[in-house]
């Protein structure tokens, strides 16, 4: 039997995966990502998922746009964003569109 917590994980970093993979879609679709994850509803998703972290109900991922150069001309041109989940034990996952990677802070 699969342990619950490794189930959580995995089920959560798919649903970032099926997340991530959407918001590329629509930022090549409009020129710039959504000002929130519901934006991708229902052209991209039935509904924005959440994390399987929870008792009863999963907590919702935090999504958030980041401007380089603001104020520049081409501002959309220059954002990416950032997913974070509380993943446990006092340990917060956050995914970087710009590096690509996931980051684990404890």
């Amino acid at each position: 039997m699969i342990p619950v917590w490794q189930w959580q994980d995995t089920t959560t970093k798919r649903r970032a995966d099926t997340i991530i993979q959407q918001l590329t879609i629509y930022q090549k679709q409009h020129g710039h990502y959504p000002d929130s994850l519901e934006q991708l509803v229902p052209q991209q998703l039935t509904k924005v998922p959440s994390t399987a972290k929870g008792l009863l109900h999963g907590r919702p991922f935090i999504y958030k746009i980041h401007f380089h150069q603001p104020d520049s001309a081409n501002a959309l041109a220059n954002q990416n964003y950032s997913i974070q989940y509380y993943s446990g034990t006092m340990v917060e996952a956050s995914y970087d569109s710009r590096s690509r990677k996931w980051h684990y802070d404890d």
